[in-house]
């Protein structure tokens, strides 16, 4: 709170969504204090537990509620309700920060008031891009396994496919999810082999 690093509400108040295990809140990657504040407990946890790798998982970042979790917190004209068309016509905000959750303003961008539709697919390579910094800075090998991609975050780490079905179609999907991202340029990508959901048998 005291460096100022959360994403926030439209009024300028830290943003509480909720993952494990009730309220949370969400450091924002395109604020350029946030990456120190990143490095710094990383360097805390390593202390006390000397880990080689990093698992960056629900880095959309995945939120328990549906967009806002608190009223007090909703838009009063949400930019959702001013879309053209809706992308896969699901609701966007399923399991996900409000769209009008506000990161810092960037003036590299020359962009102000950068919201979550605006930030929401870079969010994940920001997070792994301060993460593979902080390996840099304590001159090891980056070991990342993480969730949201977006085109060229190969360069910063690995990416697996995320939660699957034990099912032989999903072994399938598999398949072309991983050349999808190497053509994205994210080299190394897996999945769970025999399904994270549901019961695998001996075949898969």
């Amino acid at each position: 709170m005291a460096e100022d690093i959360f994403i926030k509400d439209q009024e300028g108040k830290v943003l509480v969504g909720q993952v494990w295990a009730v309220d949370a809140a969400f450091p924002d990657f395109f604020n350029p204090k946030t990456s120190g504040w990143w490095s710094k407990w990383l360097t805390n946890f390593h202390n006390e537990i000397a880990f080689d790798g990093v698992w960056e998982d629900m880095n959309e970042a995945s939120n328990f509620c549906a967009g806002a979790c608190y009223a007090s917190q909703e838009a009063a004209s949400p930019v959702k309700n001013e879309l053209p068309y809706v992308p896969s016509q699901r609701n966007l905000e399923a399991k996900s920060l409000p769209l009008d959750a506000v990161h810092m303003d960037n003036e590299d961008m020359g962009t102000k008031n950068v919201t979550e539709l605006e930030a929401h697919s870079l969010f994940g390579t920001m997070e792994v891009q301060a993460t593979h910094n902080w390996f840099k800075e304590q001159g090891n090998r980056t070991m990342i396994i993480e969730r949201s991609a977006y085109a060229g975050m190969g360069k910063f780490a690995s990416r697996w496919l995320g939660d699957n079905f034990s099912q032989e179609k999903y072994m399938g999907f598999s398949i072309t999810g991983i050349m999808a991202h190497n053509l994205m340029g994210i080299q190394l990508v897996g999945s769970d082999i025999c399904g994270f959901m549901g019961d695998t048998n001996a075949e898969l």
